[in-house]
């Protein structure tokens, strides 16, 4: 009856667990099968379900034992732990562990035992709580040991342990009492963990496989031959490859968390922001070129592939593609330089007004310009059908034009000669044909190329110098003075009949022969003259040189000496002139002598050099003298001197305002007062104009002061006895020891001079007159005599257009000061022999702004301040500063314009000489209307100088 009952019950509790396990089977399988996620809810969702059929088994089992559901869940737990185990052995995906599939079939057996044996309840369902109490605690010490260890394995070595110490408590024989509730809890608990476990077992499958893709696009990504990231709705990036850390010049980390647009130059800033908010926004991708910073600040050119980032059909982000385009963006403006270059190449061969042309070897015309066409006539169709070698060169020139073409190509260089081409209409032309050759890399030749000067007019200067030559031996023949002519090889080719006078040698006897042969006659030896340093070393030149005065000015050499034997003469002094000779090419050829016999100037200059010591206006020491007795002091005095220096005040306002003759009274008057203080011992010399000093060997400090102040007594006394004119006299003095201080001393009282002039009110004005003279004099190397002259020209010129008194006066200061702002200049411009250069004349042309600034600085230059400013402006409006054009120019200035450019023309400059007075007058006349106002140009035709070098005018 017992059996009976147990069947009755064991079968439909049996039923039901056997039915839910076949199901959570069935739901496993389709997992395994990867059928994805919903397969997996479902089988965790049969599990739940299982639950209430277990209740049902445990209840209507309950007299049974626990042997029904134990069985089923032996039965389900095996099925599924073997199947775990199985279909990983399978599939070969994913880490299986060895003690899953000796549990699941161990599991197995224990259900079947336990379905068979029902009639055993007690004793196997205590080894069945032993078996699985050994297992629980053995499966949960090895989860808890798992490295690495997840919180899942924790949690469920945590569970396992004590549900396998309670499985062993009931097979132990129940140590600790426990209803059968617990046997219940104990099976859904672990039922729920076996729901767990493979979960977690099945979601590690799908994260290890996901992070094995995940770890194939990274290293994809990396290995691009492209920069890649990607970017979030802020533009900011997220993610960045290698190759992106190259272009970036820095590591692809860096990038992460830059915003897309701090890597934007400016002027492309507007660009790339619309490009990005496109894709971010329409989900467009896009294709642009743009430019980017590296870490370094430097600039790349870059080509970029944008696309939007879909999660779920959402945008996310964008990525990007981003290709280095910087060396092929140089190349692209290379290519197109070069083509640019090429094109500028052709424009200007073809405007060229240089003829061109370039030809095959045979001779056919490859390429030619405009010029060329006009030069020979024929068009550019015409000469590319014609062979240039034997068409255009006619038939006397051919056998030369060979000729020179074997020698270009058995050398390989460059050829310059000279021939003729014939024009299309028979006429020759005189030609200069510098002609190259093209080789390919083979050494053929694969054209020649030439350019081609037109020298009728050089060919017609050649004739026309010939000419001259002969001309030129005409003058020479009848030359005043004695001259003599050599060729390079130093031999006589002219001797003229003043030479032959001179020397008693006639030309026959002289011509042809070298070796210093023409010295004969002056030294009775060969030996070299003044032609024979033509051309050579100079430092050669002046240490070899016996003449007593020897200069180099540019390409001439002047000198003086004393020849013994002219004619049997005791002896002559002779001046002589030596230049070389050029060709046409600018090649020496020659040289060319002068000279004259000036020996009654000399012994007139020895008798002149007595009274050189003197003032000729004053008649006192002058400068010369004085210098000289500084220098005697200097070297054989030892004992105490004083020197007292004394400036007349104002005496450049007194030469202004009342004439020149009233300051040499001024002048005359001074010396006499000073003079007359001082013993005949006492040197005084004038030493400059307005300028005088006094030398007193022996006197110490007390005996100069005492000198100065009888000077200033005999100054007072002087204005008493002559109010009109009233002498001022700044004095400064010193004294001290000689030996190597006289220059030390003059210093001294100079300074001492000028710092009493300072202190007296009655001379500021001439102080700040005399200062600006004296630094334009320091200054410009042209204003000796420059302003004296110019002052005479304009002065002449406005006395004949009517200027007004003031006018004039104005014009005088004019004439002196223009040129004032020269003190600003840099020597390296002021005192340039040759031509200025573009820079140096903008430079140069500062001047007269800079003399306008002293202008308004110095009270007495004010009213002429804008006169200096406007003195180069040009009638014509091409001068400066501001290019004034005709009567907008000052008169005063148009005046002065011109007498400065004729006196810069008769006058010498260390590159050129003067001019004669013809020329320059001719020279105004050509510039009248261009530079200078044709009306006073006019004007100044009129004006003439006589030999005494005053100024008339004709009537």
């Amino acid at each position: 009856m017992k059996g009976c009952n147990v069947m009755v019950g064991f079968l439909p509790s049996f039923t039901a667990s056997l039915l839910g396990s076949l199901l959570l089977i069935f739901l496993q399988l389709l997992v395994f099968a990867n059928q994805g996620g919903r397969c997996f809810g479902l089988w965790a969702v049969g599990w739940a379900l299982l639950l209430p059929l277990e209740v049902y088994a445990y209840i209507y089992g309950a007299g049974n034992g626990a042997t029904v559901p134990v069985a089923c869940f032996c039965l389900t737990a095996g099925v599924s732990a073997g199947g775990f185990f199985f279909w990983g052995r399978l599939s070969q995906k994913g880490q299986v562990l060895p003690w899953w599939g000796m549990a699941g079939w161990g599991l197995l057996l224990t259900g079947a035992l336990l379905g068979v044996s029902t009639g055993y309840q007690d004793q196997v369902a205590r080894l069945v709580y032993g078996f699985l109490g050994l297992v629980f605690i053995w499966g949960g010490l090895v989860f808890l040991r798992r490295e690495p260890g997840t919180a899942a394995l924790f949690f469920m070595g945590c569970c396992l342990v004590p549900l396998g110490l309670g499985s062993l408590n009931a097979a132990l024989g129940w140590l600790v009492p426990v209803g059968p509730l617990w046997e219940f809890s104990f099976l859904a608990v672990l039922k729920l963990l076996l729901v767990a476990g493979s979960m977690r077992f099945y979601f590690w499958q799908m994260t290890k496989g996901l992070d094995d893709q995940v770890s194939y696009l990274n290293t994809l990504i990396d290995n691009l031959n492209e920069g890649f990231l990607t970017y979030n709705h802020q533009a900011v990036i997220s993610l960045a490859n290698k190759k992106m850390g190259e272009i970036m010049d820095c590591p692809p980390e860096a990038l992460v968390g830059i915003c897309l647009f701090d890597q934007v130059p400016p002027r492309e800033r507007t660009k790339v922001t619309a490009k990005v908010w496109h894709c971010l926004e329409a989900g467009k991708g896009d294709r642009y070129e743009t430019v980017i910073f590296r870490s370094d600040g430097e600039e790349r050119f870059v080509r970029v592939n944008t696309s939007p980032v879909l999660t779920a059909g959402v945008i996310t982000g964008g990525m990007a593609l981003i290709e280095d385009i910087t060396e092929q963006t140089a190349a692209q403006a290379e290519l197109a330089a070069t083509q640019e270059r090429a094109r500028l190449l052709a424009d200007a061969l073809e405007n060229s007004g240089q003829p061109f042309g370039a030809a095959y070897p045979g001779g056919k015309m490859l390429i030619c310009n405009r010029a060329l066409s006009e030069l020979t006539g024929f068009t550019k169709e015409e000469l590319k059908k014609l062979n240039w070698f034997a068409d255009l060169t006619p038939p006397e020139w051919q056998e030369y034009d060979l000729a020179r073409l074997k020698a270009s190509l058995r050398t390989g260089q460059a050829q310059r000669y000279d021939k003729e081409y014939i024009r299309k209409d028979g006429s020759r032309v005189p030609i200069e044909l510098f002609r190259h050759q093209v080789r390919d890399e083979t050494g053929k030749i694969k054209y020649f190329y030439a350019f081609i000067n037109d020298i009728s007019a050089r060919k017609r200067a050649e004739e026309e110098l010939r000419a001259a030559n002969r001309r030129l031996q005409d003058i020479i023949e009848f030359l005043p003075d004695p001259t003599l002519v050599i060729d390079a090889g130093k031999k006589v080719i002219a001797w003229n009949r003043a030479m032959e006078e001179l020397t008693g040698v006639p030309k026959e006897e002289i011509i042809g022969k070298g070796d210093c042969a023409y010295a004969m006659p002056f030294y009775g030896e060969p030996r070299p003259i003044l032609i024979d340093f033509v051309g050579g070393e100079r430092a050669a030149r002046e240490k070899a040189s016996p003449y007593e005065y020897f200069k180099q000015q540019g390409d001439t050499i002047y000198g003086q000496i004393y020849v013994p034997c002219i004619k049997g003469s005791k002896g002559t002094y002779l001046w002589g002139i030596a230049a070389p000779l050029y060709d046409n090419q600018g090649n020496v050829v020659g040289a060319i002598e002068s000279m004259r016999d000036i020996t009654d100037r000399k012994q007139l200059e020895e008798r002149l050099k007595h009274l050189s010591l003197r003032d000729p206006l004053i008649g006192i020491y002058n400068r010369a003298y004085f210098e000289q007795e500084m220098r005697r002091l200097e070297h054989e005095y030892s004992g105490a001197v004083g020197i007292i220096v004394c400036d007349v005040d104002g005496l450049k306002l007194i030469n202004d305002t009342m004439g020149h003759d009233t300051g040499d009274v001024v002048l005359i008057t001074a010396a006499g007062v000073i003079k007359k203080v001082f013993r005949d011992t006492d040197v005084v010399a004038r030493i400059g104009g307005d300028e005088f000093v006094v030398l007193m060997p022996g006197a110490d400090r007390i005996t100069v002061a005492a000198a100065c102040h009888r000077i200033r007594l005999a100054i007072d006394d002087y204005n008493q006895r002559h109010p009109k004119l009233p002498l001022s006299i700044s004095i400064g003095f010193a004294a001290g020891k000689t030996p190597g201080n006289m220059l030390g001393l003059f210093e001294e009282a100079d300074n001492n001079m000028y710092r009493e002039k300072l202190h007296r009110k009655q001379s500021t004005r001439s102080a700040i007159v005399s200062t600006l003279m004296k630094a334009l004099e320091a200054r410009d190397f042209i204003t000796e005599g420059h302003a004296a002259r110019l002052e005479e020209l304009a002065l002449s010129l406005g006395l004949v257009v009517g200027l007004s008194d003031r006018s004039l006066a104005d014009l005088r200061l004019l004439a002196q000061f223009h040129d004032i702002g020269k003190v600003g200049i840099p020597d390296r411009i002021l005192f340039k022999p040759g031509p200025l250069t573009a820079e140096e004349r903008l430079e140069m042309q500062r001047h007269s702004e800079i003399g306008y600034g002293i202008a308004l600085a110095a009270p007495d230059l004010v009213p002429i301040a804008d006169f200096i400013l406007k003195h180069h402006e040009w009638w014509n409006g091409q001068g400066y500063p501001f290019g004034l054009k005709g009567e907008e120019i000052p008169l005063e200035c148009r005046i002065i314009s011109i007498a400065d450019a004729y006196d810069a023309m008769t006058s010498d400059r260390p590159y050129r000489r003067a001019a004669s007075r013809e020329k320059a007058i001719l020279e105004l006349r050509q510039c009248a209307g261009v530079q200078f106002d044709p009306a006073l140009v006019q004007e100044f035709n009129k004006i003439i100088i006589n030999n005494d070098g005053k100024l008339v005018v004709a009537h």
